[in-house]
């Protein structure tokens, strides 16, 4: 019997996009209604877990703030301001205008966004 004809096996497959897309779309959402701040700390977690250096476990992000304001969503004033909430709460360094990430400072940004 051919697999087109099985409708068990149809409503499985049925079932199964239709229970990605939601969550698709749950998370879609969840990142429309987030603040400029919890966008750039979603950024720059990700960024940490792919391209931070092995030897020292530091990400050193070499964007300008108007590419991080096009990356997150928000104008630059949003990201301006929200860095430095960040830097004020110890989340992020800056050295040379540029935004450092610790380890530690990671784990406490990954903490706060899993809350």
């Amino acid at each position: 019997m051919l697999i087109q004809y099985d409708e068990n096996a149809l409503l499985l497959r049925t079932k199964n996009v239709m229970s990605t897309l939601t969550s698709e779309s749950v998370n879609h959402r969840k990142y429309m209604f987030m603040s400029c701040k919890e966008r750039l700390m979603k950024y720059l977690v990700e960024s940490y877990a792919c391209k931070r250096e092995i030897n020292t476990c530091i990400l050193r992000l070499n964007k300008t703030q108007t590419e991080l304001s096009d990356r997150v969503g928000f104008n630059v004033r949003s990201v301006q301001r929200s860095i430095a909430a960040l830097e004020k709460e110890n989340l992020i360094t800056l050295e040379s205008g540029k935004i450092t990430v610790s380890q530690e400072q990671f784990v406490k940004m990954r903490k706060y966004l899993e809350e």
